[in-house]
């Protein structure tokens, strides 16, 4: 893993609260709706939802700012294969344009999440976290980091844009019962080698 410099350092399992509601707030809701309907309840995903970030914690996949009282902000991801698998034809349809989306963007490091929570905004860790994203990408082989973003989620897509982002693909939204006011998946591409 690359070396971290405070306030930034690896999640640890012990995060996992911090991050279920980090990854959520990214997701517009997304992850605890569909905790829920894995769970069964809503109290039941948030606990799944919880053991999900700390697997991913424990498997060196986040890093988070901290200051000194826990997470205030979160970049998850991994790496999408050069030769990403076909996406399954049995693939939910709420799950189906994302799939598509990411099979678009081989031998990338994946932006599985990137959020901080609202008292923390402005202050440049966003743009921090996007700058340690690339530099694990580079550490992974990535030829380009990846994200999907929603389509009224106007603040990040200028913030990636800031960060020479660019937006290559779209796929509609198929809810199946979450609720949202977007409309399409956003599918981001940043060539490193070009910034």
């Amino acid at each position: 893993m690359i070396p971290l410099d405070p306030p930034f350092r690896l999640g640890r399992a012990t995060d996992a609260s911090a991050l279920a509601q980090l990854i959520n707030l990214a997701g517009e809701g997304l992850p605890e709706y569909l905790w829920a309907e894995e769970a069964g309840t809503v109290e039941a995903g948030w606990e799944l939802g919880r053991a999900y970030q700390a697997e991913k914690a424990k498997d060196g996949r986040v890093v988070v700012a901290d200051e000194g009282d826990g997470p205030i902000a979160a970049l998850m991801g991994y790496s999408i294969p050069e030769y990403p698998d076909p996406v399954p034809a049995d693939a939910p349809p709420l799950y189906r344009p994302m799939l598509e989306l990411e099979a678009l963007a081989p031998k990338s490091w994946f932006i599985e999440s990137l959020a901080c929570f609202p008292e923390h905004r402005g202050r440049g860790l966003g743009s921090r976290l996007l700058d340690i994203a690339v530099t694990i990408g580079r550490d992974k082989d990535a030829d380009v980091i990846s994200l999907l973003v929603e389509d009224n989620n106007l603040g990040a897509i200028r913030l990636y844009e800031r960060r020479g982002f660019e937006a290559t693909e779209e796929r509609e939204i198929i809810g199946n019962g979450w609720q949202t006011s977007a409309t399409k998946w956003v599918l981001m591409i940043l060539d490193p080698r070009r910034r």
